[in-house]
């Protein structure tokens, strides 16, 4: 059973829902912290923006318009079978394995995978360096289906907890049934979990621990009896932890294809896509079979007769009809006949006879003939258990042991099903064709003591979401060298055809910030990959990177179009599991310091949900991520190193006259200082001569003397051939701000307006810093009060560093009296409502009039602007005026104060 743990619906509908979200962090406390987390909201709020185009299917060419179609000329039929090696015009070889069987478990997708790698093997060197034939490479599919199921289980790994996990009513055997794609296969292998060999004594064999097997009745010469069909599910299926990174060859290279079963850009129906179709037979003819998915009468090995709704009797089947049904197995393919008859199909639903098999360049309609050769994981009469599955596929003739066709008592050839059938070209629901490539041989099923693979993503993916991007977006992965290795390859996954992909080696300083903080050691740029897929790419010399030390592999992926790639593997996580109704989710664990994202020249750690949560919506976020999927490929070296010591400080602080320091090289390990000695090599980072002047002692080479001449910082390193190279980061003591000025010409008054007084800004020695070093924001700079000007240098400026702030006041308006009317003993007065511009108080000042003191009386601003003035003397006239008051640490600042105006007499 071919299942993805999310309907190609649902991740459809979900990608494409990937828009800008509002973020969520939890609040930080405390002013600076406010300052911090509003100014990541902002920064964050620009990423969305630029993510914002998700592709729901990276892979399909169609929507691209780039054609991936040649002048090669295929033949009309090949058959990896028989495959014409020695250039005779005979078949006389055969890359392809046995028919397997799956059952117990719906585990189609694991088998259609190890016959894709088996295939490709074969079709290898490694076949014959190996001695490999299809009739002894046996790769074992337990192995896979079962790490696939399980999350890693030590402690002890950085990414304990990565991988499948399950509610605990979820038996080992549910997992194992519940379906999955190829495409998760390749995501392990390119771990290095798998494939191994198996044969009947390994542990790998396709069976639980005691060998339980499960019968059907069978009639034999009239009795009926016990026929061994398959081994029991409910038997012990697992695997010991340890077995999990064992694989007896290593992934090279996948390639994702496009599918024959395209889709139309503007209406979304079907719609064939000959490039699909000769990407196949590109793969078929360089010596590897094709993993690919369809929807089948059934997805379990139960319908015996070929003659079904999509299934002819003629074992050829066409679905015809997409919208009722998807993928739901998956198969190999091994083979194609563009003559194959469009009339062996179900009747009245035949492929259409108007469709082009390799490409419309040619112009001549195949009238709906061509189909390719299936190799299925449903068994085959022509094997012995445990490989015998029911009644299933192509009729040929039955053999003995030897060779020879057996014959009835009537002298006709025995027929058995082969567990082979044909898969027309035009089949609506082909998706996700992909073939292997593998590059070492490791029998034994452990890795090499000496070998190393550098990664972080083990977690088994459902899919990948994709995106080209205008401007310069990069990926990074830093790892730590448990030993003294030579990183000797690295590996990408691309997505859009024509990508070329930018690979650069850092070795990195201790307490480095980001993948780039050290000294860049190689780059290494790929030509355009074909298709997309996993890819490993040979780095143009070793680099060597000692026990304890952090190196990075920074990427570049550039589309055909000159656009960057952002690419990301994904899974079901549990929210979306519970929301969908299943028990069965995948994590994935993303640590600090393990994977960055560049966007526009800054780095941000993946680990960070709020960064991805700027890029993906809040629906998508209940998918779970990994890490990105670069790893580092090498060979463990004597454990010889050498470290410097500073003689003194790698800061130095230009305004204390500190301008010089020493530095010295001492060896560690198994180094021989006096040998090596000579060897030592120091050098400055690239910009760093511009800052700096290094000095060497030719005759103490141990040695080098190091010179501050401006502000800034770079890397010194000191390199011992054959020995490695230790990264120092060296820096001046930038300048910070001591004060924050603002300028007005006159009193700030408020308006409604936000106010921008112009500022200055000086540092600890007095001076003014220029205005392009620095940023100003305004905050509360509207109502009237402190306002605050923030004053922030930029990044990565080399000679200052930090930020400030300065206050200035925005002063009330100045008041007006509308109305004064007089009471008994009293006199109302009714002002213009400042209440909106932020004051605290009013102020009134009255007098008798004629009188030269002035009374006062304060009145809330909540008082609406009616102030009522008391105990007043009858039939006198008053005098009044009125300002608006704004507190201010403990006292007012007032606005200035309206027209004085004169009542009528007090009644």
């Amino acid at each position: 059973m071919m299942k993805r743990f999310v309907s190609m619906l649902t991740v459809a509908v979900l990608i494409a829902a990937m828009f800008p979200a509002a973020l969520y962090a939890a609040p930080e406390k405390g002013a600076a912290s406010e300052k911090a987390a509003a100014g990541r909201e902002s920064e964050y709020a620009e990423i969305a923006k630029k993510f914002g185009n998700w592709s729901s299917d990276p892979f399909d060419y169609r929507t691209k318009g780039l054609s991936l179609q040649s002048d090669v000329e295929y033949p009309s039929s090949y058959d990896l079978r028989n495959v014409d090696i020695d250039g005779d015009g005979e078949g006389d070889t055969s890359y392809v394995t046995p028919v397997k069987f799956q059952n117990p478990f719906g585990t189609c997708w694991g088998f259609a995978a190890i016959a894709a790698a088996e295939s490709s093997i074969l079709g290898s060197d490694l076949a014959a360096a190996n001695a490999y034939t299809a009739d002894n490479l046996d790769l074992s599919e337990k192995h896979l289906v079962y790490f696939v199921s399980q999350p890693i289980s030590d402690p002890e790994n950085p990414q304990y907890g990565e991988g499948t996990h399950a509610e605990k009513d979820v038996s080992l055997k549910d997992l194992l049934n519940g379906g999955g794609m190829p495409f998760t296969a390749t995501s392990l292998f390119a771990s290095g979990i798998g494939p191994v060999l198996e044969d009947l004594e390994s542990r790998y064999l396709y069976k639980g621990a005691q060998g339980n097997i499960e019968y059907i009745p069978e009639k034999v010469d009239g009795v009926w009896k016990n026929k061994p069909y398959s081994y029991d599910d409910n038997d012990d299926w697992s695997l010991p932890e340890e077995d999990r990174n064992r694989a007896s060859f290593m992934l090279s290279e996948s390639f994702m294809l496009p599918s024959p079963a395209g889709q139309n850009e503007k209406t979304g129906e079907y719609e064939y896509n000959p490039d699909g179709t000769r990407a196949i037979k590109d793969m078929l003819t360089a010596g590897r079979a094709v993993q690919i998915g369809f929807c089948a009468d059934t997805s379990s090995p139960n319908q015996i007769s070929g003659d079904g709704v999509y299934i002819s009797k003629n074992w050829a089947h066409y679905t015809y009809d997409k919208s009722q049904d998807d993928a739901n197995h998956a198969v190999t393919i091994v083979g194609w006949d563009d003559n194959y008859p469009r009339e062996n199909f179900v009747k009245d639903h035949e492929p259409p006879d108007d469709m082009f098999p390799d490409g419309q360049q040619k112009g001549e309609k195949s009238g709906g003939n061509g189909a390719w050769l299936i190799k299925n994981s449903w068994g085959s009469e022509e094997r012995n258990f445990p490989y015998t599955g029911p009644g299933w596929g192509i009729e040929v003739d039955k053999k003995d042991e030897d060779g020879n066709v057996i014959k009835d008592e009537d002298g006709n050839p025995v027929k058995v099903h082969s567990g082979y059938f044909w898969l027309s070209y035009y089949d609506k629901t082909l998706s996700m064709p992909e073939a292997l490539d593998f590059d070492l041989n490791n029998a034994d099923g452990s890795l090499d003591e000496d070998f190393v693979i550098d990664q972080h993503d083990f977690m088994p993916v459902n899919d990948v979401a994709a995106m080209p991007i205008e401007g310069d977006v990069r990926m990074a992965n830093v790892f730590k060298a448990e030993s003294t290795q030579r990183v000797e390859q690295v590996s990408c996954e691309t997505t859009y055809p024509g990508t070329k992909v930018i690979n650069e080696v850092y070795l990195l300083a201790n307490g480095f910030d980001g993948p780039t903080d050290g000294v860049l050691m190689d780059r290494v740029e790929s030509e355009p990959y074909k298709y997309g897929g996993f890819h490993k790419i040979n780095l143009n010399k070793p680099v060597l990177v000692q026990k304890g030390q952090s190196y990075s592999i920074v990427q570049t992926q550039i589309t055909s179009d000159g656009n960057s790639a952002f690419n990301v593997p994904l899974a079901m996580g549990e929210d979306f599991a519970k929301l969908d109704g299943s028990k069965v989710w995948v994590r994935g664990v993303i640590n600090e310091n393990e994977s960055f994202a560049d966007v526009d020249g800054k780095w941000y750690d993946y680990s960070d949900s709020d960064f991805r949560r700027s890029i993906f919506s809040d629906v998508a976020m209940l998918m779970t991520f990994d890490n990105f999927p670069i790893k580092g490929y090498g060979t463990k070296v004597t454990d010889s190193g050498l470290t410097v010591n500073v003689l003194g400080s790698p800061v130095f602080d230009l305004n204390e006259g500190d301008t010089e320091h020493t530095f010295k090289v001492r060896f560690t390990g198994n180094a021989d200082p006096e040998a090596e000695a000579s060897k030592v090599t120091w050098k400055l980072s690239e910009g760093a001569e511009n800052i700096f002047t290094l000095t060497t002692d030719d005759d103490d080479p141990y040695r080098a003397k190091v010179t501050a001449n401006d502000y800034g910082s770079g890397f010194l390193y000191a390199e011992a051939e054959g020995i490695g190279t230790t990264v120092i980061p060296i820096s001046v003591n930038k300048l910070e701000i001591m004060s924050v000025s603002t300028h007005a010409d006159s009193d700030i008054i408020y308006n409604g307006m936000a106010k921008k007084p112009k500022v200055t800004v000086d540092d600890v020695n007095g001076e003014m810093i220029p205005q392009d070093r620095y940023t100003v924001k305004y905050k509360n700079n509207v109502k009237c009060g402190r306002a605050t000007v923030v004053v922030t240098i930029k990044p990565d400026d080399p000679k200052y560093k930090g930020d400030a702030d300065g206050f200035f006041e925005i002063l009330p308006a100045r008041s007006v009296i509308k109305k004064l009317i007089p009471g008994k003993g009293k006199l109302t007065v009714k002002v213009k409502d400042q209440k909106k511009s932020g004051i605290s108080k009013y102020e009134v000042r009255y007098r008798i009039k004629g009188k030269k003191k002035w009374s006062k009386k304060l009145f809330n601003a909540s008082s609406g602007g009616k102030l009522v003035l008391k105990k007043l003397k009858k039939g006198k006239k008053y005098q009044v005026k009125v300002c608006a008051l704004v507190a201010d640490s403990g006292s007012y600042d007032r606005g200035a104060y309206s027209k004085v105006k004169t009542s009528k007499k007090i009644k």
